[in-house]
This record gives C-alpha cells, structure tokens and sequence, in this order.
C-alpha cells in the first residue's frame, strides 16, 4: 500500500474495526443477559443494538457515529481485499494441499 493511501487509509480503518467490536461487544451483552434469564427470545441481534442505541438520550447521534463507524469498516473490508497478498503455501502448485 502507497504511503499517501496508508496515511488516510489505517485510521478509517481502525475506527471501523473498534465500532465492529463494539456492536459484537453489545450483542454478546444480549446473549449474556438471555442465558443468565434463560430466556432464549430475549437474546438480540444487530438489529436489537441499534434500537437499544436510537432509545437513548442522545439515540441519534449516537445512530450517526456507529453507522459511519460500520461505513468505515466496510472501507476497510474493501481495503484488505484489494491489498491483501494470499500466498499459497510453499510446495504445492497452488490447487491442492497436501494433509
């Protein structure tokens, strides 16, 4: 990756990773809080965080900052599939592994 593209790129980038982790972070809460009720239509998906997040005081804002946050990530998704190098590994002819 050129440096100009690394400069702008890795912090879009690294932001997008921290929302990830931060919405998983949540819906993992949600099946936390569903196994400990044993109640197994309790536990949420994405879909539950975000209305979790929109009922907050401050719920759009907040809506703005973790969909630009999931932008970002979806950059950079986009990113290492276009820069990522996938070797095959060495001694084969790249179609087949040998177990």
């Amino acid at each position: 990756m050129a440096p100009e593209t690394r400069r702008w790129a890795y912090p879009i980038c690294r932001f997008g990773l921290m929302i990830r982790g931060l919405v998983f972070m949540i819906v993992g809460t949600f099946f936390i809080i569903a196994a400990y009720r044993v109640n197994p239509n309790e536990a949420g998906g994405i879909a539950e965080v975000f209305d979790t997040f929109r009922k907050q005081p401050f719920g759009t804002p907040l809506m703005v900052f973790v969909s630009v946050g999931l932008f970002a990530f979806g950059a950079y998704s986009i990113l290492e599939a276009f820069y990522r190098r996938v070797n095959p590994p060495s001694g084969t002819d790249g179609l087949t592994m040998k177990l």
